[in-house]
């Protein structure tokens, strides 16, 4: 996104830090987790509405059995 507000001959005025490759990586692993526990709170709260349309339309016990898978 910076690139497209700036121009080549003002972006290359930014200082930029040298991150060393150990924390390269490690904040790599922080990111892909973040995305994998972002995947996964969207399952879980997709299946949590689902489990509450059940119990509207049917019954609870159908909505239990459907958590519960």
């Amino acid at each position: 996104m910076i690139m497209e507000a700036t121009n080549k001959e003002d972006f290359s005025k930014f200082i930029l830090p040298k991150i060393d490759i150990k924390t390269q990586e490690k904040i790599a692993k922080l990111v892909k987790e973040s995305h994998k526990s972002l995947d996964l709170s969207k399952q879980i709260l997709e299946k949590a509405k689902k489990s509450v349309e059940i119990f509207i339309e049917k019954d609870e016990e159908k909505a239990e059995k459907f958590l519960n898978n």
